[in-house]
């Protein structure tokens, strides 16, 4: 339930005294849209996370650092946690890590890839943002969309380049934690490198494709040809990638 005015306010004066504590030693604060209303009717787009890295004790404000804003700027500390939909408050304070081992870390990342493409990472009931598939079935399910729907190419596009994002992210964590796992596994590892960066390769192609489609304000009969061959093509190689993880 949402906490009351009076249990939100000392909410946030107990985060007023963790972040000054955590930036005095150094230590940044995560914050869910640092930005008061007033601030994003002005234009501030602190939207998602941003960084708090200072703080002014007389003002009692924090200085907040925001990927979508080039400059740094100030907001009242008890001024935001009003600007989406639920109104929600979140700040993240790091504690110091605890040790762990970082082989089985990698080894558990791992295990959750091969069973989120596989689709049993989740259960479809209870899944935070519902959907109609997951893993493997969400790249057949978007190709059998291609082949019986009329599909917009501005949302295939916008598509196609969140799946190239996340594939980038894969390749670049794989190359992460080659050091952390047992030598046995680097090969494997190394070739699902490989598959991710021709999937990505093939993504690439298949966005310029979505946006030769916008211009012509749809799919001809050859744009699909080309889409639905590089999406096939991005399948199998996610499946490569998946089946050398799942060898490691």
């Amino acid at each position: 339930p949402a906490p009351s005015a009076e249990e939100l306010k000392t909410l946030k004066e107990q985060t007023w005294e963790e972040v000054r504590t955590s930036i005095y030693r150094g230590v940044l604060v995560i914050a869910w849209q640092p930005m008061t209303q007033a601030q994003h009717d002005q234009g501030i787009g602190a939207f998602e996370w941003g960084l708090l890295v200072g703080y002014d004790e007389q003002q009692k404000t924090y200085t907040v650092r925001h990927p979508r804003d080039k400059t740094e700027y100030t907001v009242l500390f008890g001024g935001f946690g009003y600007t989406d939909p639920v109104n929600w408050y979140h700040v993240i304070v790091p504690v110091e890590p605890e040790p762990a081992d970082l082989q089985q870390v990698a080894i558990q990342s791992l295990k959750h890839a091969v069973a989120f493409a596989h689709g049993d990472r989740y259960d479809m009931a209870d899944i935070c943002y519902p959907t109609d598939a997951l893993g493997f079935a969400d790249c057949e399910l978007w190709l059998d969309t291609f082949q019986t729907e009329n599909v917009d190419p501005h949302f295939a596009s916008a598509h196609a380049g969140a799946l190239s994002m996340l594939r980038r992210h894969a390749a670049d964590y794989l190359r992460e934690i080659i050091d952390h796992v047992h030598d046995d596994a680097n090969q494997a590892l190394h070739a699902a490198i490989t598959f991710y960066e021709k999937e990505l390769h093939v993504l690439d192609q298949l966005t310029e494709i979505c946006q030769r489609a916008a211009t012509h304000s749809g799919f001809t009969a050859s744009l699909l040809q080309e889409v639905t061959g590089s999406l096939q093509a991005a399948l199998e190689a996610d499946r490569k990638a998946i089946k050398d993880i799942e060898a490691a």
